[in-house]
């Protein structure tokens, strides 16, 4: 009998990886747009790969935007 599989996770180091990463957290992003569009917007903005570039002027706005990304 013919059996399929399902791979689960995207292994490190294939040249695919960058982009199915992006499309995943824009996915997820677009979805959180309505409810946390600055978060949202400078994530898409300040994200190379899988670090996050950005900040905040103070600290309440990143303990805020610590949470909502989260």
């Amino acid at each position: 009998p013919l059996v399929a599989y399902k791979w689960k996770r995207v292994p490190f180091g294939l040249s695919s990886s960058t982009f199915l990463l992006r499309a995943t957290l824009n996915k997820h992003l677009d979805g959180m747009e309505s409810i946390y569009s600055t978060t949202v917007r400078q994530l898409k903005e300040q994200i190379y790969v899988d670090d996050y570039l950005g900040g905040a002027d103070n600290i309440s706005t990143a303990k805020t935007r610590i949470q909502e990304t989260k």
